[in-house]
């Protein structure tokens, strides 16, 4: 299996002098990564750092997986050790818990005994990964939040795009809407609890991450046409993420239902896989 890969961050409007994301993209090992420091401020940007620094040093050799259930034993003690490296590092600057806390999505494609190429990802909080397939983006992530175990809320809140389709929604779905951005989960939190899963990849796929700033203010289905335009048009990996970056900081300048102000970051990468490893 083969990554070759973009990325595009950016700065929030509100805080122009700072970025709060961090992210690695290391196709050469097949491995990306976006950390989200939350809160907007110096903190959240520490969070985000120290999980970077600990993760790029965790992943400077990465072992071969014959079967997924290792690379998901793994993949927990990526984010584990990013944890204890934000819990360490709030240690250090002396401040209170839980005041320096960041979110996680992690993915390392793995080529198994049986015949196929896995994705394993692992998460914390709300920032997400995507696969685009046959012109369909499907999540492969689930935002934590409170509310997460309302079946089929994330895809119902990521289709939102009007007032009126926030009037159709029930009261419970109203409630989720609201408090979107309340997650259960975070890297120095003494709520963590990350998630970890697999899923199967084909050659040709784009394995997509990006932190709340861009799915927060774009609808899925916006990202698909954005995406499907650049693809139809031969445009390059960095093309794809730039657009999606350029577009949610366009819909900042609007009155809308989802404009947020926030640090912005994608990762794009192609995925090729050899025919012996098709299945």
């Amino acid at each position: 299996v083969a990554m070759t890969a973009a990325a595009m961050s950016t700065t929030s409007e509100t805080h122009p002098q700072r970025n709060g994301d961090r992210y690695i993209g290391n196709p050469e090992k097949s491995f990306l990564a976006v950390f989200d420091g939350a809160g907007g401020h110096a903190d959240g940007e520490e969070a985000a750092l120290a999980a970077q620094t600990c993760v790029l040093a965790m992943t400077r050799n990465i072992p071969a997986f014959a079967v997924t259930e290792a690379a998901l034993e793994w993949m927990r003690g990526i984010l584990d050790g990013a944890h204890a490296a934000v819990v360490k590092r709030r240690s250090e600057l002396g401040l209170r818990n839980d005041s320096m806390i960041a979110t996680a999505t992690c993915c390392l494609a793995v080529p198994c005994i049986d015949g196929a190429v896995h994705l394993v990802h692992g998460q914390v909080g709300d920032s997400r990964g995507y696969i685009y397939r046959a012109g369909r983006l499907m999540s492969v992530t689930r935002d934590q939040s409170h509310l997460q175990d309302i079946p089929g809320i994330q895809a119902t809140l990521s289709a939102i795009a009007s007032t009126e389709d926030i009037e159709k929604l029930s009261l419970q779905e109203q409630f989720a809407w609201n408090y979107r951005a309340v997650v259960s989960s975070m890297l120095g939190a003494t709520s963590y609890m990350p998630q970890c899963g697999t899923v199967q990849l084909y050659d040709g796929d784009l394995v997509i991450l990006m932190s709340d700033g861009v799915s927060d203010t774009l609808t899925d289905a916006e990202m698909a046409v954005y995406i499907a335009l650049a693809l139809s048009a031969r445009q390059d990996l960095a093309t794809i993420t730039d657009t999606l970056v350029i577009a949610a900081r366009q819909r900042n300048r609007m009155r809308h239902v989802r404009t947020k102000p926030d640090d912005k970051t994608v990762i794009v990468a192609y995925v090729t896989i050899t025919p012996a490893l098709q299945k």
